[in-house]
Protein backbone atom coordinates (compact mmCIF):
# COMPACT_ATOMS: atom_id res chain seq x y z
CA UNK A 1 0.00 0.00 0.00
CA UNK A 2 1.42 3.34 -1.03
CA UNK A 3 1.81 6.41 1.10
CA UNK A 4 -0.98 8.15 -0.79
CA UNK A 5 -3.41 5.44 0.07
CA UNK A 6 -2.40 5.59 3.73
CA UNK A 7 -2.90 9.33 3.69
CA UNK A 8 -6.32 9.07 2.10
CA UNK A 9 -7.33 6.39 4.53
CA UNK A 10 -6.22 8.45 7.52
CA UNK A 11 -7.79 11.60 6.14
CA UNK A 12 -11.05 9.83 5.40
CA UNK A 13 -11.19 8.46 8.92
CA UNK A 14 -10.68 11.94 10.32
CA UNK A 15 -13.46 13.28 8.14
CA UNK A 16 -15.78 10.55 9.36
CA UNK A 17 -14.89 11.35 12.96
CA UNK A 18 -15.47 15.04 12.37
CA UNK A 19 -18.79 14.37 10.67
CA UNK A 20 -19.95 12.04 13.43
CA UNK A 21 -18.79 14.53 16.07
CA UNK A 22 -20.56 17.31 14.25
CA UNK A 23 -23.75 15.28 14.10
CA UNK A 24 -23.53 14.47 17.81
CA UNK A 25 -22.80 18.09 18.69
CA UNK A 26 -25.72 19.22 16.51
CA UNK A 27 -28.05 16.73 18.16
CA UNK A 28 -26.76 17.77 21.59
CA UNK A 29 -27.20 21.47 20.99
CA UNK A 30 -30.50 20.89 19.25
CA UNK A 31 -31.72 19.16 22.38
CA UNK A 32 -30.32 21.98 24.49
CA UNK A 33 -32.09 24.56 22.35
CA UNK A 34 -35.27 22.48 22.35
CA UNK A 35 -35.36 21.93 26.09
CA UNK A 36 -34.10 25.43 26.68
CA UNK A 37 -36.94 26.78 24.59
CA UNK A 38 -39.34 24.65 26.58
CA UNK A 39 -37.83 25.93 29.84
CA UNK A 40 -38.05 29.52 28.62
CA UNK A 41 -41.61 28.95 27.47
CA UNK A 42 -42.54 27.45 30.83
CA UNK A 43 -40.90 30.38 32.63
CA UNK A 44 -42.73 32.88 30.46
CA UNK A 45 -45.97 30.99 31.01
CA UNK A 46 -45.45 30.95 34.76
CA UNK A 47 -44.71 34.68 34.71
CA UNK A 48 -47.82 35.40 32.65
CA UNK A 49 -49.96 33.27 34.95
CA UNK A 50 -48.42 35.04 37.97
CA UNK A 51 -49.24 38.45 36.49
CA UNK A 52 -52.79 37.32 35.68
CA UNK A 53 -53.29 36.04 39.23
CA UNK A 54 -51.76 39.22 40.62
CA UNK A 55 -54.05 41.35 38.41
CA UNK A 56 -57.07 39.29 39.44
CA UNK A 57 -56.20 39.59 43.11
CA UNK A 58 -55.70 43.35 42.78
CA UNK A 59 -58.95 43.78 40.90
CA UNK A 60 -60.69 41.48 43.35
CA UNK A 61 -59.39 43.59 46.24
CA UNK A 62 -60.58 46.75 44.47
CA UNK A 63 -63.94 45.12 43.84
CA UNK A 64 -64.25 44.05 47.46
CA UNK A 65 -63.31 47.56 48.63
CA UNK A 66 -65.78 49.13 46.21
CA UNK A 67 -68.44 46.69 47.39
CA UNK A 68 -67.62 47.43 51.01
CA UNK A 69 -67.91 51.16 50.34
CA UNK A 70 -71.19 50.61 48.50
CA UNK A 71 -72.60 48.57 51.37
CA UNK A 72 -71.40 51.16 53.88
CA UNK A 73 -72.89 54.00 51.84
CA UNK A 74 -76.17 52.13 51.63
CA UNK A 75 -76.11 51.49 55.38
CA UNK A 76 -75.47 55.17 56.04
CA UNK A 77 -78.26 56.15 53.64
CA UNK A 78 -80.73 53.82 55.35
CA UNK A 79 -79.60 55.07 58.78
CA UNK A 80 -79.94 58.69 57.66
CA UNK A 81 -83.44 57.99 56.36
CA UNK A 82 -84.34 56.25 59.60
CA UNK A 83 -83.03 59.15 61.66
CA UNK A 84 -84.83 61.64 59.42
CA UNK A 85 -88.12 59.76 59.78
CA UNK A 86 -87.61 59.50 63.54
CA UNK A 87 -86.68 63.19 63.83
CA UNK A 88 -89.62 64.19 61.66
CA UNK A 89 -91.93 62.04 63.75
CA UNK A 90 -90.67 63.69 66.95
CA UNK A 91 -90.98 67.15 65.38
CA UNK A 92 -94.55 66.55 64.22
CA UNK A 93 -95.53 65.11 67.60
CA UNK A 94 -93.87 68.04 69.37
CA UNK A 95 -95.68 70.58 67.19
CA UNK A 96 -98.97 68.76 67.62
CA UNK A 97 -98.56 68.90 71.39
CA UNK A 98 -97.38 72.53 71.26
CA UNK A 99 -100.47 73.60 69.31
CA UNK A 100 -102.95 71.55 71.35
CA UNK A 101 -105.71 73.47 73.12
CA UNK A 102 -105.00 71.53 76.31
CA UNK A 103 -101.70 70.14 77.57
CA UNK A 104 -101.08 67.55 80.26
CA UNK A 105 -97.50 68.62 80.88
CA UNK A 106 -95.73 72.00 80.56
CA UNK A 107 -94.20 73.15 77.28
CA UNK A 108 -91.32 75.58 76.92
CA UNK A 109 -92.27 78.57 74.75
CA UNK A 110 -90.25 81.57 73.69
CA UNK A 111 -91.02 84.97 75.16
CA UNK A 112 -89.92 88.48 74.19
CA UNK A 113 -89.78 91.85 75.88
CA UNK A 114 -93.40 92.74 75.08
CA UNK A 115 -94.77 89.63 76.81
CA UNK A 116 -92.28 90.03 79.67
CA UNK A 117 -93.54 93.57 80.35
CA UNK A 118 -97.17 92.42 80.18
CA UNK A 119 -96.43 89.63 82.66
CA UNK A 120 -94.68 92.04 85.03
CA UNK A 121 -97.31 94.83 84.83
CA UNK A 122 -100.42 92.61 84.92
CA UNK A 123 -99.24 89.76 87.15
CA UNK A 124 -96.34 91.18 89.13
CA UNK A 125 -93.97 88.52 87.78
CA UNK A 126 -90.51 89.54 86.58
CA UNK A 127 -89.41 86.94 84.02
CA UNK A 128 -86.01 87.77 82.51
CA UNK A 129 -85.39 84.66 80.45
CA UNK A 130 -86.26 84.39 76.77
CA UNK A 131 -88.07 81.11 77.40
CA UNK A 132 -91.00 80.38 79.68
CA UNK A 133 -92.43 77.08 80.87
CA UNK A 134 -96.21 76.96 80.94
CA UNK A 135 -99.09 74.55 80.43
CA UNK A 136 -102.21 75.26 78.43
CA UNK A 137 -105.22 74.53 80.60
CA UNK A 138 -107.82 75.20 77.95
CA UNK A 139 -108.58 77.52 75.06
CA UNK A 140 -110.80 80.57 75.65
CA UNK A 141 -113.95 80.33 73.56
CA UNK A 142 -114.32 82.61 70.56
CA UNK A 143 -110.71 83.71 70.90
CA UNK A 144 -108.34 82.61 68.15
CA UNK A 145 -105.14 82.47 70.18
CA UNK A 146 -106.00 83.06 73.85
CA UNK A 147 -105.46 80.32 76.40
CA UNK A 148 -105.76 79.87 80.12
CA UNK A 149 -102.31 78.74 81.15
CA UNK A 150 -100.48 77.67 84.27
CA UNK A 151 -97.15 79.38 84.90
CA UNK A 152 -95.21 76.29 85.91
CA UNK A 153 -92.34 78.01 87.70
CA UNK A 154 -94.59 80.48 89.48
CA UNK A 155 -96.56 78.08 91.61
CA UNK A 156 -98.80 77.00 88.68
CA UNK A 157 -100.36 80.46 88.80
CA UNK A 158 -103.19 80.91 86.31
CA UNK A 159 -102.85 83.50 83.54
CA UNK A 160 -104.14 84.29 80.06
CA UNK A 161 -101.56 83.97 77.29
CA UNK A 162 -101.75 84.76 73.60
CA UNK A 163 -100.01 82.02 71.59
CA UNK A 164 -100.48 81.94 67.83
CA UNK A 165 -101.02 78.38 66.53
CA UNK A 166 -98.01 77.07 64.65
CA UNK A 167 -95.53 79.16 66.62
CA UNK A 168 -93.31 78.72 69.67
CA UNK A 169 -93.84 82.31 70.77
CA UNK A 170 -95.94 83.82 73.56
CA UNK A 171 -97.03 87.17 72.14
CA UNK A 172 -98.41 88.68 75.35
CA UNK A 173 -100.33 88.09 78.55
CA UNK A 174 -103.78 89.45 79.26
CA UNK A 175 -105.07 90.06 82.80
CA UNK A 176 -107.52 87.60 84.31
CA UNK A 177 -109.63 90.49 85.59
CA UNK A 178 -111.81 91.82 82.76
CA UNK A 179 -111.93 95.24 84.46
CA UNK A 180 -108.16 95.50 84.66
CA UNK A 181 -107.79 97.97 81.78
CA UNK A 182 -110.47 100.21 83.24
CA UNK A 183 -109.06 100.10 86.76
CA UNK A 184 -105.39 100.40 85.85
CA UNK A 185 -105.49 102.35 82.59
CA UNK A 186 -103.02 104.95 83.87
CA UNK A 187 -100.62 102.21 85.00
CA UNK A 188 -100.76 100.60 81.57
CA UNK A 189 -100.23 103.88 79.71
CA UNK A 190 -97.35 104.90 81.96
CA UNK A 191 -95.44 101.64 82.07
CA UNK A 192 -96.18 99.82 78.82
CA UNK A 193 -93.25 100.09 76.37
CA UNK A 194 -91.35 102.22 78.88
CA UNK A 195 -87.79 101.03 78.52
CA UNK A 196 -86.56 103.00 81.52
CA UNK A 197 -87.88 100.41 84.01
CA UNK A 198 -86.55 96.96 84.69
CA UNK A 199 -88.92 94.01 84.79
CA UNK A 200 -88.46 93.83 88.54
CA UNK A 201 -89.54 97.47 88.86
CA UNK A 202 -92.55 96.91 86.60
CA UNK A 203 -93.56 93.93 88.75
CA UNK A 204 -93.20 96.11 91.85
CA UNK A 205 -95.57 98.71 90.35
CA UNK A 206 -98.14 95.95 89.89
CA UNK A 207 -97.89 94.86 93.51
CA UNK A 208 -98.15 98.46 94.78
CA UNK A 209 -101.10 99.25 92.51
CA UNK A 210 -103.08 96.21 93.65
CA UNK A 211 -102.32 96.82 97.33
CA UNK A 212 -103.12 100.53 97.20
Amino acid sequence: MSNDEDYLRDYGGLVVVIIVAGILIYIYFEQIVFYGSIAIGIAIGIYIIYQIIKWNLRNNAKFKEAERQRVEAERQRVEAERQFVETEKIRVEKERYRDADEQQTPYEYQIGRHAQEALAIRYGIAHNGNKILLRKVNKIKNEAAKYYVELTRNGARLAIAVIEPGTEFVKTFYPLDKDWFNQYEDLELTLKHNGSFSLEKLAEFNVNAILS
